[in-house]
């Protein structure tokens, strides 16, 4: 992990990360980018003003980014690859610097923007450790007070005698994650890095992200996991090519983001055959999920309807049908296999099948839809995996269930009594 340690100016001190009209260019072409940053550097000894334009070649990766983070909050960076997000973490970590705006940070700053950054591959997992804690100020008495905690939280007692150099990329995240939070830093940056740990270590670190917004630290969390986003932040910010496209509540934003607010569910036809997947005997000729009749949107409240139709080009099969739902970061909501036989000794021609999803099952966000046809549920004639996508929207804002962390959004039955 990269520590680093620096000051407000001035202002209001809850305030940690101030960051107003940031922008940041970047060159395509290597020769270009090397002869205009010696025109920079040049200009900025000769005291001109730094060129604001783009020169051929360059284009915007950041583009008047603002927004102020203080103590207890947690901020949510989402966006899909090549968005910017990275490149604003490298900024506010002072890698490197804006080509517009200006950010202020107060307070001692940890962050994790790459695996195993700050590491020296020669050094041990222990040398690495106290070096990475002398680098942020700390004195070797305290590093000797909190090392056997580090050690702990990280798990890697029989490694902390070998070298980094030898440590899995999981083992590299636990390390660092253990010493960036252990010193409880004014803010901690985290880039996705938590998604190579495993589930019981990602649960460990979220509680440990939690309490550090318990104790006043401000967070800034970039993930793919939008329940990690829904779980952690207070405040989230959606960033498409350089530019913001919404700030808001976490769940304001991801449902932006995700496009729960269109309503737009995935009709997928074949109209030629050949290049439908399936078999000789078996091809698809549809696949649909569709909100219930007499609805115009899919919503938690609603349930839906997932429509199979296909081909059937010969007779006296036992078809079996498994329907497999994933979350956009490929977790796996159900599948619904070894349900038994659907059709038994079929005939030529096309048929259509229909499962029905009650509602409350799925919370809002966006999933892909798996189906798998087989004779008799062991010969797969059908495999079309994450093939139709579809979105889920929110309860209309009122109802009990219009906000929701997790996947599922069940409506349970409570009875209380004296006993």
């Amino acid at each position: 992990a990269l520590l680093q340690s620096r000051s407000l100016a001035s202002g209001d001190e809850e305030v940690l990360i101030s960051v107003q009209g940031v922008s940041k260019k970047f060159c395509r072409s290597l020769k270009r980018s090397l002869w205009y940053g010696l025109q920079d550097i040049g200009s900025e000894l000769m005291g001109g003003a730094s060129r604001q334009g783009l020169r051929p070649d360059e284009f915007w990766a950041l583009r008047d980014i603002s927004f102020e983070l203080r103590r207890g909050e947690c901020l949510g960076l989402i966006g899909r690859n090549g968005a910017g997000k990275t490149t604003l973490l490298r900024m506010l970590n002072g890698l490197i610097k804006p080509n517009q705006g200006q950010i202020k940070l107060h307070g001692r700053l940890g962050s994790m923007i790459a695996l195993g950054a700050g590491f020296d591959p020669l050094l041990t997992g222990k040398e690495n450790v106290y070096v990475n804690a002398s680098v942020l100020g700390l004195t070797k008495a305290e590093i000797d007070e909190k090392y056997e905690e580090i050690v702990d939280f990280a798990e890697l007692h029989d490694f902390m005698d070998a070298p980094v150099s030898s440590y899995s990329s999981g083992m590299y995240v636990r390390l660092g994650f253990a010493v960036a939070s252990m010193i409880k830093p004014d803010i901690l940056i985290i880039d996705e890095v938590l998604a190579v740990g495993d589930t019981d270590f990602r649960l460990k670190s979220s509680k440990r992200m939690k309490s550090l917004l318990n104790s006043n630290c401000a967070v800034i969390v970039v993930s793919h996991n939008m329940t990690d986003i829904r779980n952690l932040a207070t405040q989230a910010i959606w960033l498409d090519k350089g530019q913001v496209q919404k700030v808001g509540s976490p769940h304001e934003v991801i449902s932006a983001y995700l496009g729960t607010g269109v309503w737009e569910t995935s009709d997928i036809r074949w109209d030629s055959l050949e290049q439908a997947p399936g078999c000789e005997a078996v091809r698809l000729r549809r696949l649909a999920v569709l909100p219930p009749p007499g609805e115009t949107c899919i919503q938690i409240s609603s349930g839906f309807l997932f429509v199979c139709e296909f081909d059937c080009k010969e007779t006296n099969l036992n078809l079996g049908f498994t329907l497999q739902v994933s979350t956009e970061e490929k977790v796996i909501v159900f599948h619904s296999g070894g349900m038994g036989k659907i059709l038994a000794k079929t005939k030529l021609g096309v048929y259509r099948i229909k499962v029905k999803i009650p509602p409350y099952f799925l919370n809002a966000g966006k999933y892909r839809g798996t189906i798998i046809i087989g004779e008799s549920q062991s010969i797969p004639l059908v495999v079309a995996e994450d093939i139709v996508g579809f979105s889920i929207g929110n309860t209309p804002i009122g109802s009990n269930y219009s906000i929701r962390p997790g996947v599922t959004s069940p409506k349970l039955d409570w009875e209380g009594a004296i006993i």
